[in-house]
């Protein structure tokens, strides 16, 4: 906690509390979010990265990079 000199072991059991009292919201959001990114990952077009390795390799399915 050293790292967070403003945050309290009181603010960590309140903020557990929280999460455990609300779980299955919060875990639901979590994975809303997740199929959202994966989402805009699916309609975005290739980065520059991308490009510019399918024009070296000349083979745009050995160039994917992982997520």
């Amino acid at each position: 906690m050293s790292e967070y000199p403003t945050i309290t072991l009181s603010d960590v059991h309140a903020a557990l509390a929280y999460y455990f009292e609300n779980r299955e919201r919060i875990d639901a959001d979590i994975r809303d979010g997740e199929r959202f990114v994966e989402q805009m990952k699916a309609k975005a077009p290739p980065s520059l990265v991308q490009e510019k390795l399918r024009q070296r390799n000349g083979n745009a399915a050995d160039d994917s990079i992982p997520s």
